[in-house]
């Protein structure tokens, strides 16, 4: 069946709701229901500028091999780098191969569309003084200094990704143990990972300026318009989150990565640090790891990564940046190899014995 006079998207007004039907929505909802909210919204941003490329009177007729090289033609002439270029296109080629998969065409339109090759980013690990710099810029003796400092730290000493770590439950941050267990909706799976001692004290002290601040009444305007009349109520944590807001609800990912922002401008500005933001501080735990010599295995359980592909990745850079990396223990530790040598004074001459020859 011919479905080239298809709308992509064809948005249906009823009295109590608008529906939408077309293939767009349908490999959008698909994509909902099994794939992370971030991942999501990566496809759901690639479709958008591809129909404000075409139109939005596009049809399936519309997705031909012409327009795929028409649209990344586009995106270069957009000044786009040439990753972010390949993030738009594998994005547009999944949809094309599921067209054809779901009968919609009568084969994938942009298989012969080439897909730049991605090219992974190079950086270098945050020095000691980077590291200081960051964290001495906030006050560990209030609630949003220590809350953020806490922060800072487990992205530091985890890796933890942002959306893990504003889902990171209290009850599964075992400060005791040494370890917190962090759920990944990109893995569907729970891990573990383990703290240091200066993690924990952090940790810990953010959750003493948390029960202070909690425990102290919030000032509310009777009004909103209303600047001058206020009242006493008590803050109440409604959040199971380990970080939570001065209001005791649910941190939000937008909101975590505007604090790194700000504090990066304010690094800049003082000309201590360059630009930093969440992940690049998984992807110094994960380099540093492979620069302190960690089994790789235990490296990916840690980071969450599906393949090893990705772990090894940062094993590379690792090794470009040490030439070769030292195992935490050597394989011939413990043997002996080479004869055990017995010391003889035979042609050994003392020091009283020197000094007699050179009298003579």
């Amino acid at each position: 069946m011919n479905h080239d006079d298809a709308l992509l998207r064809e948005q249906i007004v009823r009295v109590s709701r608008v529906d939408e039907r077309g293939p767009i929505p349908e490999f959008l909802a698909k994509k909902d229901a099994e794939q992370a909210k971030q991942t999501c919204e990566g496809y759901r941003y690639a479709l958008q500028r591809f129909l404000a490329f075409v139109g939005d009177n596009a049809t399936v007729g519309d997705v031909t091999e012409a327009t795929g090289h028409r649209f990344l033609r586009h995106l270069r002439e957009e000044q786009l780098s040439e990753n972010t270029i390949t993030t738009y296109l594998r994005s547009m080629k999944a949809f094309t191969r599921w067209m054809h998969k779901k009968g919609w065409t009568e084969r994938d339109r942009f298989a012969d569309v080439k897909q730049p090759p991605f090219v992974r980013p190079k950086f270098d690990t945050l020095a000691s003084t980077e590291k200081q710099a960051i964290l001495t810029s906030l006050n560990p003796d209030t609630f949003l200094g220590a809350r953020n400092l806490a922060i800072l730290c487990l992205f530091l000493d985890t890796g933890v990704r942002r959306e893990e770590l504003v889902h990171l439950k209290e009850a599964r941050v075992r400060l005791s143990e040494g370890y917190i267990e962090v759920y990944s909706q990109k893995t569907n799976d729970w891990r573990v990972i383990p703290l240091s001692s200066e993690a924990v004290a952090i940790c810990q002290n953010y959750l003493k300026w948390r029960d202070r601040f909690m425990a102290r009444p919030i000032r509310r305007r009777v009004d909103k318009a209303d600047s001058n009349h206020r009242v006493k109520e008590a803050r109440s944590r409604t959040s199971d989150t380990f970080f939570c807001t001065w209001l005791g609800g649910r941190l939000s990912v937008n909101s975590v990565g505007w604090m790194v922002r700000r504090l990066s401008a304010k690094l800049v500005e003082a000309g201590v640090s360059g630009r930093i933001h969440p992940h690049l501080f998984r992807h110094n735990f994960l380099t540093e790891k492979a620069l302190d010599g960690e089994n790789p295995s235990m490296v990916r359980r840690w980071a969450g990564h599906r393949k090893y592909e990705m772990t090894d990745y940062y094993f590379g850079l690792a090794e470009a940046k040490l030439a070769a990396i030292k195992p935490k223990q050597s394989t011939l530790a413990g043997l002996q190899i080479l004869p055990k040598r017995r010391r003889s004074n035979q042609g050994k001459v003392t020091g009283r014995n020197a000094a007699k020859s050179d009298r003579q």
